[in-house]
């Protein structure tokens, strides 16, 4: 009995279930996430035992299109925001401690590191929210020399909308 139950506690471990930070679904069901506290990689160097990083599996509601396995060996996990129509998920992380904006659009399976398109160099960028449309992200910019705000930034379209005084 002892060596099935540690043999089912290994399998478990080896396939990251005690490392499961959440789960989530988009609105419309369609795709669904697993979050890992760990880097959850194929490599040797990325199995669950080894520190640092994270994980998430996406899953398709059709099983036919079956899922995505991203990992990030180097990287601190700070959230996830669905798209209204759930098409889009935008993902923050630290990373060498600067935050990065990654944007997918499941569709065509395309990771965008939203940061290089944003308008301003050298510059911290947080996201606050999409629009009820689900086309545009609200994204707050802080500058090297303290000077922020806020802007609309189409993601249809790649383009700084507006800029945004907040009372």
């Amino acid at each position: 009995m002892a060596v099935i139950i540690g043999f089912t506690a290994r399998h478990l471990w080896v396939q990251g279930y005690f490392y499961i930070m959440g789960k989530d679904t988009a609105p419309g069901g369609e795709w669904s996430i697993t979050l890992y506290s760990r880097a959850m990689g194929t490599g040797s160097s990325n199995l669950p035992w080894v520190r640092g990083g994270y994980s998430y599996i996406v899953h398709n509601a059709d099983k036919r299109r079956g899922e995505y396995r991203v990992t990030y060996p180097k990287s601190e996990y700070m959230g996830h925001w669905w798209s209204p129509d759930g098409e889009r998920m935008v993902m923050e992380n630290r990373e060498g401690g600067t935050i990065l904006i990654l944007m997918t659009t499941w569709a065509r399976s395309n990771v965008t590191i939203m940061n290089n398109v944003f308008p301003y160099a050298d510059t911290e960028y947080r996201f606050l929210q999409w629009s009820k449309d689900g086309r545009m992200l609200l994204i707050y910019y802080c500058m090297a020399d303290k000077t922020e705000g806020y802007f609309w930034y189409d993601v249809e379209k790649w383009d700084t909308v507006a800029e945004v005084e907040m009372k």
